[in-house]
């Protein structure tokens, strides 16, 4: 899932961890994979050598309480914590998922879909979106990270942006040094993962 730094609810930390906290993985497995789901929890897989455990311990775990008191202290402040949720028009059950997920925490969310070609021009190129479904894989760290997580990156739909991570990325892309690399993207994945820069 991709937030919109550049709009409500999302440029809010508490909405973004809302929306992880909410959605139970389990229950996705089930009803939509066939129980084969296996949830990440970080940027890079648990086998990649840029890969920490303090990384998936700092993900958000699944607990509806906690995201309620999160969109409860967001409402409270005055934010409207209720967002459209765009996609295209073959994720159309994992959306109507989505939807009941947040419906049990207290956000209203209405659907929204594109054929692919629409989609892709005018939600993840065009930015017209709150919350949408990013289908993508980091084949490799260079280029792809910095595509993903960089600020200005070509595949950084949601304007996430931390000028921590654009200075670890440099130093990934320019280090001559494999173990100055590793220590590099591991903090990337760490930072990226409490910014919550996108729902895995």
């Amino acid at each position: 899932l991709r937030f919109n730094f550049a709009k409500p609810p999302f440029d809010d930390h508490r909405m973004r961890e809302a929306v992880v906290r909410a959605l139970d993985m389990n229950a996705l497995a089930v009803s939509q994979y066939n129980g084969r789901l296996v949830p990440a929890r970080s940027l890079f897989g648990d086998d990649s050598p840029y890969h920490t455990q303090a990384a998936s311990d700092a993900w958000p775990a699944y607990d509806p309480q906690r995201a309620r008191q999160l969109v409860d202290e967001y409402r409270a402040g005055g934010g409207n914590p209720d967002f459209t949720f765009t996609t295209s028009t073959s994720r159309v059950a994992f959306a109507e998922f989505v939807q009941a997920q947040m419906a049990a925490v207290g956000i209203t969310i209405q659907l929204k879909f594109y054929d692919l070609a629409e989609f892709t021009t005018t939600v993840t190129q065009g930015g017209d979106f709150q919350l949408t479904t990013w289908v993508g894989e980091v084949n490799t760290a260079y280029p792809g990270v910095g595509r993903l997580l960089g600020t200005g990156g070509s595949g950084n739909h949601g304007e996430y942006s931390n000028p921590e991570v654009d200075r670890l990325l440099d130093v990934a892309r320019a280090s001559p040094d494999p173990a100055e690399r590793t220590r590099a993207y591991q903090q990337i994945e760490l930072l990226s993962g409490q910014d919550l820069a996108v729902a895995w």
